[in-house]
């Protein structure tokens, strides 16, 4: 998708019925983002070290240890409630944190969590939280300053298909109630342009556990051109996209044109090195 069609007409969702979404927590451990983030974790990070920015409460992130197998992961988060749910996560699985270390950080700060930096870096969502350009930077230099040099930095992007498949899904009424435009330089093209949005949004589930709870929101979307020059603005070098692994053609009704590559639609992976 290129930049022009990511950011055109982000109000209008008449054709959103064509995006063909499946919501559900087990079909993205099975098919969704989880299993590329493993496969690329696996290959660059397997008797290694690792650092997973945005860990949330560290679900994934020990799905991820215990199927690449890195010498020592470590997996950052904001929220320290969060941090405590992976510690406890952790104990239950009878590991240590001498083999994954849970730390509480702002990743928007840089703060550099070894004296030599891991092997292998990797963000998963966090850029989507970056409601300016000075966040977005930073967030890129933290990931920067704690690669190695010789190391690689994963990093996924969501893009607009994502909102607009919220705002169809049918488990979740999604009300939009703010869109604000960050405009800068465009590295591309040298004018001054829309090189994201920020997004503010309200959900109300109808997950009867959760009947009648609202969530409030905010998602920030990047073109790739803006992310591609923060990254080399830190340091980073060979910034390019990777494919997902194939989507599967025959559950859940997944059309056979839309089971190539999970990044045409709703997420994109990018790789960059530290030389």
């Amino acid at each position: 998708m290129s930049d022009a069609t990511f950011f055109k007409n982000i109000g209008e969702y008449a054709d959103a019925d064509k995006y063909d979404l499946i919501n559900n927590e087990n079909w993205y451990c099975k098919y969704g983002y989880v299993p590329t983030t493993m496969y690329y974790v696996s290959l660059y990070g397997a008797g290694k070290t690792t650092m997973e920015f945005g860990c949330a409460d560290g679900e994934y992130s020990l799905m991820y240890y215990e199927h690449a197998k890195p010498i020592k992961a470590y997996a950052l988060s904001l929220f320290a409630e969060e941090i405590e749910s992976a510690k406890q996560k952790l104990a239950m699985r009878g590991l240590s944190d001498a083999l994954v270390e849970f730390i509480c950080h702002d990743c928007s700060i840089p703060r550099q969590i070894t004296e030599d930096g891991v092997d292998f870096t990797y963000s998963i969502w966090m850029l989507n939280n970056a409601t300016n350009l000075t966040m977005l930077r930073n967030m890129c230099e933290n990931l920067y300053i704690n690669t190695k040099k010789g190391g690689k930095c994963l990093i996924l992007l969501a893009t607009a298909d994502n909102l607009m498949g919220q705002l169809i899904d049918q488990k979740l009424h999604v009300r939009i109630t703010d869109i604000r435009a960050v405009k800068d330089i465009d590295p591309a093209t040298g004018r001054e342009e829309v090189v994201g949005l920020v997004v503010d949004k309200s959900l109300m589930c109808d997950n009867p556990d959760a009947e009648g709870e609202t969530f409030f929101l905010r998602d920030c979307f990047y073109s790739d051109n803006r992310v591609k020059a923060t990254m080399e603005s830190v340091g980073f070098t060979n910034f390019h996209q990777v494919p997902t692994l194939p989507l599967p053609t025959t559950e859940f009704g997944c059309p056979i044109e839309k089971a190539k590559f999970a990044d045409q639609t709703h997420y994109k992976y990018f790789l960059a090195d530290k030389m």
